[in-house]
């Protein structure tokens, strides 16, 4: 079905407390009448179409915060939108030329495109000795832009290029005007090639110790990186070999992670909770910096610690910090275990937004027990991959004694940057899970590659379903009852299982044929039966930044959202829809047969024959496709609760149909979900004594 993918918004930031103009960039042109934004302080007035006035309210903190646009056609994906307290312009006409570089203005911010096959030139005036920061921001506001950002000689010559998150870091030799120059790694440009130049003294933070620190409660770190005030100079460098300065400082961690947190963040980092901080000072704000919440006080390493001579004693259980720094690092843990004891160790660091492979390996007496790499692994398809290199094992003690667990990084040995952090948790285990709710488009065939960042639209009368991937943790492998809640009025979600053991289910959303209009955050949950209770979490969310005709050829790069934003499009109805006809949990005796009648509605011009695929409750997808004729208005479902070994309990099933038809004048392959049906298998009433 058509979807609207917005590809672009220039500028994606404003200043705080000032109001701006922004163009959005939509596919197909589609008319978009209103934004949402993830803070409420953040507004917008339509101008003209696709542009908008946006208003930044005085008290919206310095951060990375989300726009959706929604207009006839239903709602967009999400695209970033920066604010921060640097005065803001946008740059009408680049520099093309050394002759023609466009002056920054120190303490200010750019917005810019670059231009296919050409370079931008910009430049800065310093006194000798001034030490500036020189930021290029991309991947963070949604840009396809790969840049190469360097200071330059009058002759076109480097001098010194940016390291990878866009940072120059320099300081100047003289009096005089330095020069800048600004390209794509394959000089592309247009439209979706975005940046932000900032000129600042004020701060950056590179990284902090310990990575993970204890939740709630004001916890003492250490910040490294430029221009901290009242640092101290460091003995290490970053990785653009510029020294670091040290800062102490304390920060409040909360009681529990938030689910939505400023800065980018991949999917990797799914599952992990943890939550973000930055160094407001009288010079600006710092970049964000993301704080793993741990259950205990952490413990640090002490260098050198490369053998298990020099291997820092803990007790488990315990959470362990270190760094992979300097040049091929090792890092040696030493604790005494009895037999019989079971541990969990796993690694966190490339969950945490690094660039890293760690490498996992217990000994005894100098004698290999157990090792681990990270998986690396995408549990379901190139759709929506989740690499994660973090190995955890499971140590059953065989004998009493000192056990020594060794950490490094497979990569420290082509890279050195001491912001390569890592924790390394030892506890028992504890089955649990997390969940990552993510929208894709049905493959319209099976060797569909296609892949598009797309939001859910719900018509009056039709269904949409949410893809719900589990994170499952020590070994739980236990069904999860999965449901979306904070739903508007006229839409509901009738409960559905992700089966035992499966890493992917559906949230299927119900709307009725009068609804109201809508657009705002729903909230997807998970329950489950662990340690003799239930257990709730509350599931991330994540979208794709572009739309990849080919998934084999091109990057996906999938990323953590802040909320999902569900759109009802209450002035359009739902070409076709499948739906139960009662609207209460049928119930059956274990063993019986249950009968379920599904209302097929046809409202357009989708006329073909259905084949229905039953999913859902255990078992059922061994039943063979159920048959809908072209005139069909209903449609019967037998299912026999002895045949799939139903037990006692609620169930719910749901029918896929895949078809094609014509809607807003075009053909188009879609596939339609039902409302579950829910039903209720109850056991016999004993036999009276």
């Amino acid at each position: 079905m058509p979807v609207m993918r917005m590809d672009s918004v220039f500028p994606p930031g404003a200043q705080v407390g000032k109001e701006g103009e922004i163009t959005l960039g939509v596919a197909d042109g589609a008319p978009i009448d209103l934004l949402r934004f993830s803070n409420a302080g953040i507004t917008a007035v339509l101008k003209e179409k696709g542009r908008f006035t946006v208003k930044i309210a005085p008290d919206v903190k310095p951060g990375l915060y989300e726009v959706v646009a929604s207009g006839s056609q239903g709602i967009s994906n999400p695209r970033a939108f920066r604010v921060d307290a640097l005065p803001q312009s946008v740059l009408t006409k680049p520099g093309a030329a050394v002759k023609d570089a466009v002056p920054l203005q120190i303490g200010a911010a750019v917005w810019g495109k670059t231009t296919a096959a050409a370079a931008d030139y910009f430049k800065v005036k310093m006194r000798k000795g001034q030490r500036l920061l020189l930021h290029c921001d991309a991947e963070s506001i949604d840009s396809r832009l790969r840049p190469v950002w360097e200071v330059i000689e009058a002759s076109g010559r480097s001098l010194q290029t940016a390291a990878r998150d866009g940072l120059l870091d320099y300081t100047a030799p003289a009096e005089g005007e330095c020069l800048l120059r600004l390209h794509d790694l394959t000089y592309s440009g247009g439209p979706e090639h975005l940046y932000r130049l900032s000129v600042t003294e004020g701060p950056h933070v590179d990284f902090a110790l310990p990575p993970a620190i204890k939740a709630g409660g004001r916890r003492k770190v250490t910040l490294y990186g430029r221009l901290l005030p009242g640092a101290k100079l460091s003995a290490m460098h970053g990785s653009d070999g510029r020294p670091l300065e040290a800062l102490e400082t304390e920060v409040d961690a909360p009681e529990h992670a938030p689910l939505g947190v400023d800065g980018w963040r991949s999917t990797s980092a799914a599952g992990t909770k943890g939550f973000t901080y930055r160094l407001a000072t009288t010079s600006g704000t710092s970049n964000p910096v993301f704080f793993a919440l741990s259950p205990s006080e952490v413990i640090l390493e002490n260098e050198p610690n490369n053998d298990a001579a020099h291997a820092r004693s803990f007790t488990a259980p315990a959470v362990l910090c270190g760094q992979f720094y300097p040049k091929n690092d090792v890092d040696a843990w030493n604790f005494e275990a009895k037999k019989g004891d079971v541990w969990r160790v796993e690694i966190a660091s490339h969950s945490l937004g690094l660039r890293t492979n760690p490498h996992l390996l217990i000994q005894k007496d100098g004698k290999d027990v157990t090792e681990a790499w990270g998986p690396d692994m995408d549990p379901t398809t190139r759709i929506f991959p989740m690499p994660l290199n973090d190995p955890s094992v499971r140590l059953e003690v065989k004998e009493d004694g000192a056990y020594t667990i060794f950490v490094r990084d497979l990569s420290g040995g082509i890279r050195v940057d001491p912001g390569a952090v890592y924790t390394v948790s030892v506890r028992k285990e504890v089955p649990d899970f997390a969940l990552l709710a993510f929208l894709q488009p049905p493959p319209e065939t099976p060797a569909s590659t296609l892949s598009s960042p797309i939001a859910p639209i719900l018509r009056a009368g039709g269904t949409v379903a949410v893809r719900v991937r589990v994170l499952r943790k020590d070994s739980f492998t236990g069904a999860i009852e999965l449901e979306a809640v904070d739903l508007p009025e006229g839409v509901t979600c009738v409960p559905t299982t992700l089966l035992a053991g499966k890493s992917e289910g559906l949230v299927i959303l119900s709307a009725k044929e009068a609804v109201a209009p809508f657009t705002g955050a729903i909230k997807i949950v998970g329950r489950a039966q662990l340690v003799g209770r239930t257990i709730e979490h509350t599931a991330q969310h994540a979208s794709t930044q572009w739309m990849v005709p080919n998934i084999n050829t091109g990057d996906i790069n999938p990323y953590l959202i802040k909320e999902c934003v569900l759109g009802v499009l209450a002035s359009e109805t739902a070409p076709l829809s499948l739906s139960p006809m009662n609207e209460v949990p049928l119930e059956v005796l274990v063993g019986a047969k249950l009968e379920c009648t599904l209302k097929v509605a046809r409202r357009g011009e989708f006329r073909d024959a259905l084949k229905l695929k039953t999913a859902g409750a255990l078992g059922v997808e061994t039943l063979k496709d159920v048959d809908a004729d072209a005139k069909a208005q209903e449609v019967k479902v037998t299912l026999d609760t002895a045949a799939l070994k139903l037990p006692a309990g609620h169930h719910s099933v749901y029918f896929i149909a895949q078809t094609k038809g014509k809607f807003r004048g075009k053909d188009v392959t879609t596939s339609v979900y039902s409302t579950p049906f829910a039903f209720i298998v109850k056991a016999p009433e004993p036999a009276p004594k």
